[in-house]
């Protein structure tokens, strides 16, 4: 019995995706048939990342900037069925 892809058309966004572990959880996700949004504060890397993915969308800031974060999930087109984040450290974390 063979399963389908298990994010099949499915929103993943990824913050600190563009390398280490976000990379590789955006590449697992877009592998199980996720549409993948990327952010990262080093636009180079982030841009690389997402032409790799075929991301739909990907922006770069600094996570640690919560209003420019806040913008960021307002201004994402379509709902957000699941959110990794690999970036910020405790600052993220803790507020």
């Amino acid at each position: 019995m063979s399963r389908g892809p298990e994010l099949d058309g499915q929103t993943v966004v990824v913050i600190g995706g563009s390398s280490g572990i976000g990379l590789e959880t955006a590449r697992r996700a877009r592998s199980e048939g996720a549409n993948v949004v990327l952010a990262a504060r080093n636009p180079e890397r982030l841009e690389r990342a997402a032409r790799e993915l075929g991301a739909p969308s990907s922006t770069a800031f600094d996570a640690t900037d919560f209003e420019r974060l806040d913008r960021f999930l307002d201004e994402l087109p379509t709902p957000i069925d699941h959110i990794m984040v690999s970036s910020g450290g405790q600052q993220l974390v803790g507020g």
